[in-house]
């Protein structure tokens, strides 16, 4: 394969994109996502989260009531639905701080 064959491959085969750079006998990748910086995430992806955070704390409780605490012990179903609650209470104050800011 040439190596415009290559790069056409790896640009193809992987989400990343990869930048391939050769000296005489040397090959160096760079990775293209390293000047791109990570934006935050947003009030649904954190609504989202303390859903699924929710629907564990649920099952450990429903599990905790129903073996008499000998699975599942009453402190983690409560802290995993404190944790759960406190990210939902979270989102909705962010969400009311973007409609005051803008």
């Amino acid at each position: 394969m040439t190596e415009q064959e290559n790069d056409k491959v790896v640009k193809e085969d992987c989400p990343v994109q990869v930048n391939v750079v050769s000296d005489e006998n040397n090959v160096v990748e760079t990775d293209s996502q390293e000047g791109q910086e990570n934006k935050p995430l947003s009030v649904a992806d954190h609504r989202n989260a303390s859903y699924f955070i929710l629907t564990i704390a649920a099952i450990f409780v429903i599990n905790a009531m129903e073996t008499g605490s000998y699975r599942t012990p009453w402190p983690v179903a409560i802290s995993v639905s404190l944790a759960g609650f406190g990210l939902l209470i979270y989102s909705f104050v962010k969400a009311n701080g973007e409609k005051t800011e803008s």
